[in-house]
């Protein structure tokens, strides 16, 4: 059974320890606390952003959004910062990935967000409607 949950404070050390190694390379694991010290440094309070994808009681994903408002110019923008979706190794091919990224569009639109941003690898995200953006 596949279910979706909100992360509790206490689990960040565990959804941490599932990112590094979801994102783990042959040359190692991703620091994360030093590449995104905000959500993941010392002090960082950053779990509930995150929606833990569980397979039969173990969590098989994951992903972090942050929703911000902005004032650009005088115009009022909220935007979605989506990051750190990962599914693990054994999980994949299973469509985790598109309920994620479901779940996330969900809660984006359910806030009333102008704009998504998700940084990432372009054959990955660009079927769930991510492109290249950028400000000349």
């Amino acid at each position: 059974m596949v279910h979706l949950e909100q992360a509790q404070p206490e689990q960040l050390q565990e959804l941490l320890a599932f990112a590094e190694e979801a994102f783990r390379t042959p040359e190692g694991k991703v620091d994360f606390p030093t590449l995104l010290p905000k959500l993941y440094g010392p002090g960082a309070d950053s779990a509930p952003l995150h929606t833990v994808l569980y397979e039969d009681g173990a969590p098989a994903g994951l992903y972090c959004l942050k929703i911000q408002d902005f004032n650009i110019a005088g115009t009022a923008l909220r935007v979605g910062g989506i990051g750190t979706v990962c599914v693990d190794g054994r999980s994949r091919g299973k469509g985790h990935l598109a309920l994620l990224m479901q779940d996330a569009q969900e809660r984006m639109q359910a806030a009333g967000c102008d704009i998504a941003m998700l940084g990432g690898q372009r054959q990955r995200y660009e079927r769930f409607g991510y492109v290249p953006a950028g400000a000349h």
